[in-house]
């Protein structure tokens, strides 16, 4: 735009005053092109530059934890960024509020014990692995797969980035949850190299075939493959790591009693009430996998 107030069309040629146009014209974008590929810093980054950050807390949430900034502009500035607003109302209204009768039809509870035995058959060895190391009942880790992403078949719909900055940004009720998860994920992806916008979770930040949140992820999820990753979209990780919780999750290693059904009041109901705290759950979950072990 200074070429323009500096020399006027009255004292450019023909061709100089093209040129001038084109320059001011693109001038923006080649800088900002040229201090992209010579790697010098962009203090601000491209989401900042917007008027109105919608990522602005999350952002700060980030960088006041001491994560990269060049790491948390690009994760902000990658096109598949979003916000969920949907998910405030899934979030007030989830479907372990229904009666039994009705959350059951949701789950399809029939279904997941036929599926089970199947499932169950497939991963016999892992599923008895699970059982000898953790002692946890292997019909009952291969339920909650069945309850938690239909044996793997649907382990969300969502980015786990997109649901927690939604929270953070849009659902006060939620915001405390979605920072710490936030930060639990970026640490979790950081540590084992993976993009955080790969990921699939639900609609509340839940990730992969056993549906851990990023905190679980980082504490009690395992590497039961030994590829050197705990990786939440592999069966036999999974499966371990469900029998880890169902032991661990309070941190003193009797959280299940093994070869007892779950039933209202004794240890592995409430155990499979820490993974999901809903009678309606415990209950589908203690059904599928009574169905499966017949």
């Amino acid at each position: 735009m200074r070429l323009e107030r500096k020399e006027g069309p009255s004292t450019l040629t023909r061709r100089g005053f093209f040129r001038g146009i084109a320059f001011a014209l693109f001038w923006p974008p080649l800088s900002m092109l040229m201090t992209n590929t010579s790697g010098s810093e962009n203090p601000d980054g491209p989401k900042a530059l917007v008027r109105g950050d919608p990522y602005k807390n999350a952002r700060g949430v980030l960088v006041s934890e001491g994560f990269d900034k060049q790491y948390v502009d690009a994760l902000f500035s990658d096109p598949r960024m979003k916000l969920y607003p949907a998910i405030k109302k899934v979030l007030n209204r989830p479907s372990e509020s229904l009666t039994y009768e009705k959350y059951r039809k949701v789950m399809a509870v029939e279904q997941k014990i036929r599926d089970g035995r199947i499932f169950s058959r497939k991963y016999a060895d892992e599923l008895e692995e699970a059982e000898k190391k953790y002692r946890v009942d292997g019909h009952y880790i291969a339920a909650i797969i069945g309850a938690e992403s239909d044996f793997g078949r649907n382990p969300g719909k969502y980015n786990p980035v997109g649901v927690f900055v939604t929270m953070i940004e849009r659902i006060a009720h939620r915001r405390s949850f979605g920072e710490v998860e936030l930060v639990e994920l970026v640490h979790f992806c950081q540590r084992y190299d993976i993009d955080p916008h790969s990921l699939m979770s639900s609609y509340s930040g839940a990730i992969g075939i056993a549906q851990f949140i990023p905190s679980l992820l980082n504490k009690l999820f395992v590497d039961a493959d030994g590829d050197g990753t705990p990786n939440p979209t592999t069966v036999v990780d999974a499966i371990h790591s469900i029998a880890n919780y169902l032991k661990n999750h309070r941190g003193y290693g009797s959280g299940w009693t093994l070869g007892t059904k779950a039933s209202p009041g004794n240890r592995n109901w409430r155990t499979l009430l820490a993974y999901n705290n809903h009678p309606n759950y415990a209950r589908a979950v203690s059904e599928i996998a009574e169905g499966i072990l017949q």
